[in-house]
């Protein structure tokens, strides 16, 4: 049971290093990071109380982070660590071996403009090459006749009878992508235009 929470906001971008999980990359990333600490018990031999508990360890959370991040290498933090909650998880530990036992909530982890810019090139690359490693072709585009066949149920709004399970059933007929319509190759498991995952 939660005794009491805090905020937490970086004052400044914290730095890390991403890799995608693999060793292809390595580039420097800068990003901001707010959060919610929910502590559920500390050592009352080291923490007199509520308050100073809390600026102890707000005045500790920059550096915790910081080895948060590093810990989360080789890994891939912008792709997994972040979206699946393992920052937090591993956060959590750090303050445990500050002596108190948290839930942490990470709700905004926003990279700086250039880290953007940066990590949208590196995506961009990354499934490039995943792609290429699958032996997929990217050179596939979806005729203007199947699009044309396809238009009614492409736009809702303007076909009444829309189902989505029959523009589903359509697309794996056809061997299409039912997000861009892409035609599958053989043994794809991602679309070659917009690199999303087929459902079997």
């Amino acid at each position: 049971m939660e005794k009491f929470s805090f905020k937490y906001g970086t004052p400044k971008p914290v730095k890390f290093r991403e890799t995608m999980g693999t060793n292809r990359y390595d580039i420097d990333l800068e990003a901001r990071m707010a959060c919610t600490v929910n502590v559920t018990d500390f050592d009352e031999t080291k923490y007199a109380g509520q308050d100073e508990l809390t600026a102890a360890i707000k005045s500790k959370m920059y550096g915790l982070i910081e080895r948060s991040l590093e810990e989360l290498v080789p890994g891939s933090v912008m792709l997994r660590a972040v979206r699946k909650g393992q920052l937090a998880k591993t956060l959590e530990k750090k303050l445990a071996e500050e002596g108190v036992n948290t839930r942490v909530e990470v709700f905004n982890f926003v990279l700086t403009q250039d880290s953007q810019e940066q990590f949208d090139g590196l995506e961009k690359l990354f499934k490039e090459d995943m792609l290429k490693d699958l032996g997929v072709d990217r050179t596939d585009r979806p005729s203007s006749e199947f699009l044309e066949k396809f238009k009614p149920d492409c736009v809702p709004q303007t076909a009444p009878d829309f189902s989505m399970e029959k523009y589903v059933a359509k697309c794996n007929e056809e061997g299409r992508c039912t997000f861009c319509l892409t035609k599958r190759l053989p043994g794809a498991k991602f679309c070659t235009e917009c690199g999303r995952k087929f459902v079997d």
